[in-house]
């Protein structure tokens, strides 16, 4: 059930045009490892905490109260990081999948 409802939700993005600037894991992989650029950080922390905030409000994920948006990202980039081959996929697929594993509705 979960898995439908994370598809779908994938979906709902890949046609919204919102999240269409950002349209690959790498380009996202890149605003959130450039630590010379505050922009580029801003920005993947207000992306990774807007597809965070779609989904919780879903109820296709369940964040503590507690976790900062900094740790959510974190949580993408390690994702990122361990699959460098799935970078040309869209990032809010990607962000999407990060945070249904990392964050599981018990």
């Amino acid at each position: 059930m979960r898995l439908v409802a994370l598809v779908a939700a994938a979906g709902l993005f890949g046609s919204t045009p919102v999240f269409a600037v950002l349209d690959s894991g790498k380009s996202l992989w890149d605003s959130c490892n450039d630590p010379n650029d505050t922009s580029k950080q801003s920005y993947c922390l207000g992306y990774v905490a807007g597809v965070s905030d779609v989904l919780a409000g879903m109820h296709i994920i369940c964040i503590g109260q507690h976790v900062s948006v900094r740790q959510i990202a974190d949580v993408v980039v390690q994702y990122l990081r361990q699959h460098p081959g799935r970078r040309d996929m869209d990032a809010d697929d990607l962000t999407a999948t990060a945070l249904a594993l990392a964050f599981p509705c018990k």
